[in-house]
């Protein structure tokens, strides 16, 4: 995640919210690009999970084509 780690570089409380451990005090721009920052990684995440679903799919698809079940 390229602009992940851009983010990180340019707002270091994203790395101490989400790695540190104790309270942590944003401001309102760095509450802004945390927003973003996890908003894109839910994203990034959803679309790995689609990937893997519809590859099961495939794959199960496949397998009955294989064994002549369909």
């Amino acid at each position: 995640m390229a602009g992940g780690k851009q983010a990180e570089k340019s707002f270091p409380v994203i790395q101490k919210t989400t790695e540190g451990k104790g309270a942590v005090s944003l401001s309102a721009e760095e509450h802004e690009a945390l927003a973003r920052f996890l908003m894109l990684k839910n994203d990034i995440e959803n679309i790995e999970r689609k990937q893997i679903y519809f590859r099961g799919h495939m794959d199960g698809f496949a397998y009955l084509k294989k064994i002549s079940a369909i």
